[in-house]
């Protein structure tokens, strides 16, 4: 496989949870950012959005073949959950 710095895998996840999740809110979670002109207050945010989408990116990195080694796995478990 190939390498990937953070800062691509970060970017290329922006965008995957911002259209799988509809929204920048939800890539801004996912991201750990907080909301602008709050200073502490962003941890206590609802992340069940968040969880939604990373696990729709998940079956899709699966079914694509991206997660080749998990792939593997599910196919030997009879299972992609």
């Amino acid at each position: 496989g190939g390498k990937m710095c953070f800062r691509q895998l970060r970017k290329i996840g922006w965008n995957a949870m911002k259209r799988i999740g509809g929204s920048d809110e939800v890539a801004r979670k996912w991201a750990g950012q907080m909301i602008q002109g709050i200073s502490r207050w962003y941890n206590m945010d609802e992340f069940s959005d968040v969880t939604a989408a990373l696990k729709k990116w998940h079956e899709e990195l699966i079914a694509a073949e991206v997660l080749p080694e998990i792939y593997e796995l599910t196919k030997l478990k009879g299972t992609n959950k």
